[in-house]
């Protein structure tokens, strides 16, 4: 796999706090987590929502997930 195209697909995100720099690594699925660089130093978070299909409406975080839940056992 092209290297530019595997980080095209990672969000990257640092908090700074006092003197302690935490990163992590946001990735769209477990694929690219086995193949994330073990080099790379930060936590690894997996999105397993990709939101490819179905419905993205929701007032909130919650009622999204739980309206794309829905909609799974519906179809």
């Amino acid at each position: 796999m092209n290297s530019n195209i595997f980080f095209e697909r990672i969000h990257s995100l640092q908090i700074y706090s006092s003197d302690v720099i935490s990163q992590y690594h946001i990735l769209n699925g477990d694929t690219l987590k086995g193949q994330f660089p073990v080099r790379v130093s930060g936590e690894i978070i997996v999105c397993r929502e990709c939101l490819v299909d179905g419905p993205v409406n929701g007032e909130t975080l919650d009622n999204l997930f739980e309206t794309r839940a829905i909609d799974q056992i519906t179809t």
